[in-house]
């Protein structure tokens, strides 16, 4: 799960700032780097099924994007929600801190469902 207006782990990648921005704490990929590697280790399809989640808290001003690669090594997937317009935080979380530090918080869907749905689907056998 990545947000594209993350302040501190930016979607693009490069230099990820500390909260104040006052320093910088190293360099990152980008999110499309990152699921390139995940894809490619996991020897995936390189072509993934796509869907909007519903926007069911239109005013947080984000949306769910969720990018499946099947066809995986051992029935392995790698599963990206984009959450566009969101920031750094838990979706479905609180808003621990202000948008001016960490971007906003998605409320369409719920990281902790999400990721518990995905290891259920995939035990290790």
């Amino acid at each position: 799960m990545a947000g594209t207006e993350d302040p501190l782990v930016p979607w693009e990648g490069g230099e990820t700032p500390d909260p104040t921005g006052k320093r910088m704490l190293g360099e990152i990929l980008s999110v499309p780097e990152t699921i390139e590697v995940l894809v490619r280790h996991n020897q995936c399809s390189t072509s993934p099924t796509g869907a909007w989640e519903p926007d069911r808290y239109p005013q947080d001003g984000t949306q769910v994007r969720r990018e499946v690669y099947a066809a995986c090594k051992e029935g392995t997937e790698v599963v990206l929600y984009a959450i566009e317009g969101g920031g750094h935080s838990w979706p479905g979380g609180y808003q621990y801190l202000s948008e001016q530090f960490i971007g906003r918080t998605c409320r369409d869907i719920d990281a902790s469902d999400a990721i518990w749905n995905f290891f259920k689907n995939h035990a290790i056998k």
